[in-house]
C-alpha cells in the first residue's frame, strides 16, 4: 500500500509551536494525575501566588497547611483534561506525517476552541477575583496567545479549513 505523496513546497506535521504546547500539555498533566498535592502545594506556586497578589482563598494560601482532598481530585481531574488534549495533539501530528497542514481540520479547529478557551478563563479572572491564581493566567495567556499566533500562521480564525470558510450572500 503506498502512502499519498504531497506537492512539493506544502509542510506537513503539526508546526513546532503545537509540538511544544502538546508536550508540555502531556507533561503538566501526568504530573497533575500521578503528584496533584505537590503540584499545588508546591512552594514556589504558593509564592508566585502571593507575589502576583493573588487573593488566598484557604486552599491556596502559603503556610495554611495540607490541602483539602477535593482539591487534589480537581487537581488530578485538570491533569486528565490537559493530557488528552495533548495526547490529541501528539496522535494528530502522527496521522498528519503525511498529510499537508492546510487539510489538517483539528489544527484548524483547535484555533477558536483555544481562544474561547482563554476569554472564559479571562472572564473568569475579571469577574470572580477571588479565584485568582497562577494556573488560571497561565491558560490565559498560553491558550490566548497560542491561539492568536496558530490563528495567524494557517490564515484562519473560523476553525475551518481554508477554502472551506462559509461565503455571507
Amino acid at each position: 500500500m503506498s502512502t499519498p505523496s504531497v506537492p512539493p513546497g506544502k509542510q506537513t506535521g503539526l508546526p513546532t509551536s503545537i509540538l511544544v504546547h502538546a508536550t508540555s500539555l502531556i507533561a503538566l498533566g501526568t504530573s497533575l494525575v500521578l503528584i496533584p498535592q505537590q503540584i499545588a502545594s508546591s512552594s514556589p506556586v504558593l509564592r508566585l501566588n502571593a507575589l502576583l497578589g493573588f487573593p488566598a482563598t484557604g486552599h491556596v494560601a502559603l503556610g495554611s497547611g495540607p490541602l483539602p482532598a477535593f482539591h487534589h481530585q480537581m487537581m488530578a481531574d485538570a491533569g486528565i483534561a490537559a493530557l488528552a488534549v495533548g495526547l490529541c495533539y501528539v496522535a494528530t501530528a502522527g496521522a498528519s506525517r503525511d498529510l499537508p497542514r492546510e487539510q489538517n481540520q483539528f489544527l484548524y479547529a483547535s484555533v477558536p476552541v483555544r481562544l474561547a478557551v482563554a476569554a472564559v478563563t479571562a472572564a473568569v479572572l475579571v469577574l470572580f477575583p477571588e479565584k485568582r491564581d497562577v494556573f488560571k493566567v497561565g491558560i490565559m495567556l498560553a491558550d490566548g496567545i497560542g491561539g492568536l499566533l496558530l490563528g495567524f500562521q494557517l490564515g484562519s480564525f473560523s476553525g475551518r479549513l481554508r477554502g472551506n470558510e462559509r461565503k455571507r450572500d
